[in-house]
């Protein structure tokens, strides 16, 4: 019906079955009296390449666990892969 998404995971058989991307990113911004968050999300129509809607929003950064993942907690720095070069 209209107005409806699926949300798919990110996999490249995925790819060929959707017809929107939605990619974003995160970086921190402020100093540490006032840590902030600017998150910027980009929605892409995959047929066209044309970035059909994009946000751009700040965020608090008080309260966020910045825990790493458990796969990183032994790594001092991020392991150099094909997900990281990618």
């Amino acid at each position: 019906t209209e107005g409806k998404f699926e949300l798919l995971p990110f996999k490249t058989e995925n790819l060929a079955k959707v017809q929107y991307l939605l990619t974003g990113t995160l970086t921190r911004q402020g100093g540490p009296a006032k840590p902030l968050l600017n998150i910027n999300l980009a929605l892409v129509e995959l047929k066209t390449g044309q970035v059909v809607a994009q946000a751009s929003a700040l965020a608090r950064d008080e309260g966020l666990n910045h825990t790493p993942l458990p796969i990183y907690q032994d790594s001092p720095v991020l392991v150099k892969d094909k997900v990281i070069d990618g």
